[in-house]
């Protein structure tokens, strides 16, 4: 059969949801009904942080239309990631969402109704799978457990085809390989070797964590200041960036004004005609062409004179010139130069009779 692939999934598992209570005496009558999630915003013993909403859970169970494994130390996550077949001893039939949490009814088998009765796995213990911001969206499996856990890892595996698993490599087999134990050690093996090892009482206190804390509770402390500290990176970035646009912003608004008023002050030295205004503009488009802009004018002479076309004293400071006289002869040379290929403007054109006269 040709499978199909799905995103990876990160599994939760190491809440402790309630503890199994029997409904008689004699303990012989298993519970139909059990707490399997908390409402509401939880923080684990080992200081993780999750949001329980039991409508959605039982929205997404009655959606999914399938029965949920109810086993024993959560083997169903667990063994999975080492080809194992887990311990079921139920299954979930139905969810029900009620003040205080979430309740499944549970079909046991009879290794279910043996492991209650023995009394040896008291704490119910679901496996959840959440979003980035601890939001619990669907429950994979319910677990029952005989003490409350220490600091059970997130477990990361691909689900492939319609109704198997298929696991990566174990984590738990490269910590075992790293502390010289055999690769099928379990956790509880790993962290007695990591107590053995460590001096927790200092690191738990500069955890802001009690001194009796042991080395899984230090290990979840630091998880959880790391996410912490991703999201404060992140947050710092945004605010960089923002920043520095609005700096930007600024630069750029202070150049355009640097730009507008030397071209302005130009225009009022008559040291550029207005129609070149947007010559000078493009060549003064980076900081580089800014700054040789105003070196070009600072060295050009106050040299263009008024046009005289609108019947006003040309402002040159010699009276001697006839304003319409002086147009006339710069429309005259105009026509010349344009006449043999050499086109002037008028501004040269006033500027060239100008220099003429006064030769």
């Amino acid at each position: 059969m040709q499978t199909r692939s799905v995103p990876e999934l990160s599994l939760s598992i190491g809440l402790i949801a309630g503890e199994v209570c029997f409904t008689s005496d004699s303990g012989a009558t298993p519970p139909e009904w059990i707490k399997v999630t908390p409402r509401g915003p939880t923080k684990t013993r080992d200081g993780r942080n999750y949001i329980f909403d039991p409508e959605a859970l039982v929205a997404r169970f009655k959606a999914d239309g399938i029965d949920l494994p109810v086993d024993t130390d959560h083997s169903t996550a667990l063994r999975a990631t080492r080809g194992e077949a887990p311990n079921t001893i139920g299954h979930v039939t139905a969810l029900e969402a009620r003040p205080d949490g979430t309740y499944a009814r549970v079909s046991w088998l009879d290794g279910g109704k043996a492991v209650l009765a023995a009394r040896t796995h008291r704490y119910v213990s679901p496996t959840i799978h959440t979003d980035t911001a601890g939001n619990v969206t669907w429950l994979h499996s319910v677990a029952l457990v005989s003490a409350p856990a220490l600091s059970m890892p997130a477990l990361a595996q691909t689900l492939a085809g319609h109704a198997h698993m298929t696991p990566l490599e174990n984590p738990m087999k490269q910590i075992a390989k790293a502390l010289g134990l055999a690769e099928d050690a379990n956790e509880a093996a790993c962290l007695a070797v990591l107590n053995g090892r460590i001096e927790v009482k200092p690191l738990a206190t500069a955890l802001g964590l009690a001194e009796t804390a042991d080395a899984a509770a230090c290990l979840g402390a630091i998880g959880t200041m790391r996410q912490g500290s991703t999201t404060a990176l992140t947050e710092t970035q945004a605010t960089l960036a923002a920043t520095t646009a609005r700096l930007a912003a600024v630069e750029k608004a202070n150049r355009d004004k640097d730009l507008n008023d030397t071209i302005e002050a130009a225009l009022k030295d008559r040291k550029i005609v207005p129609a070149q205004r947007d010559t000078y503009a493009q060549m003064a488009s980076t900081d580089d062409g800014l700054k040789n802009v105003k070196a070009l004018l600072a060295v050009t002479p106050p040299g263009l004179q008024g046009s005289g076309l609108d019947a006003r004293a040309v402002e040159t400071g010699d009276a001697h010139q006839d304003p319409a006289t002086l147009a006339a002869e710069a429309q005259k040379l105009m026509a010349e130069r344009a006449a043999i290929g050499q086109p002037i403007g008028i501004a040269d054109a006033m500027t060239v009779i100008t220099n003429r006269k006064k030769a």
